[in-house]
């Protein structure tokens, strides 16, 4: 948005953004010079299935459910 000019549209001196924070006190908020609450984790997960005919699906690993599964997890 900044590349796009919002700032030369709508001009201003400072920017500040909010973030739900459940242990924080009812009616209360917090201030921190700088990011607060920022992160850009990136973790690599890799499931090995086995593969199996239809007729014996019992036989083989589907790896589909296991990822179906801990993507609903996370």
């Amino acid at each position: 948005m900044a590349q796009e000019g919002l700032f030369e549209r709508f001009p201003c001196d400072a920017v500040f953004a909010l973030h739900n924070y459940p242990i924080g006190r009812t009616g209360g908020f917090a201030v921190n010079p700088g990011p607060f609450m920022a992160s850009s984790n990136t973790r690599r997960v890799t499931i090995h299935g086995k593969g199996t005919h239809a007729s014996v699906p019992h036989t083989g690993i589907d790896p589909i459910a296991a990822v179906i599964s801990l993507g609903q997890q996370l």
